[in-house]
């Protein structure tokens, strides 16, 4: 796996199989960002980041972790329950619809888009092609702007 990132705790440094990221963490336990870390700092040694790695502009940065520090909070996970199972279901399903909406909005204004540009690309053409004849009327008539 070919990641680059600040090591933290360098006696771990490209030991990618040895490390799990924090979304992993959240996928895998159900448990919140903010969970996590009470959770971290409720064990009696800290596990501690080993590697913050920035996936690039406007994403966060990822952290990751030994996950041997990390198996109590993985024999801890609670048990994901049908109400649970069914509100996330319910709410991705949600999500997706506007998801499919805002598609088809770009979409849209990706046609739109084209349309005026192409519409500029014909107006420029005929500037272009009137510049000469008032720039000619100009300079016989004394005319500045």
């Amino acid at each position: 796996m070919s990641k680059s990132g600040e090591w933290l705790r360098p006696e771990f440094k490209d030991r990618w199989d040895e490390l799990i990221s924090s979304k992993e963490v959240l996928s895998l336990t159900g448990l919140t960002s903010q969970k996590f870390a009470a959770w971290r700092r409720r064990q009696a040694v800290e596990p501690k980041p080993v590697c913050k790695v920035i996936p690039g502009k406007g994403i966060g940065a990822q952290y990751y972790y030994v996950k041997s520090e990390l198996e109590s909070l993985f024999s801890e996970a609670p048990e994901i329950t049908a109400a649970q199972y069914e509100a996330a279901l319910r709410d991705q399903r949600e999500r997706q619809i506007r998801i499919d909406w805002f598609t088809q909005q770009e979409e849209l204004v990706e046609k739109q888009l084209a349309q005026i540009r192409a519409e500029k690309a014909k107006l420029n053409k005929v500037v272009t092609k009137l510049r000469p004849i008032v720039e000619k009327y100009e300079r016989d008539h004394n005319i500045s702007r």
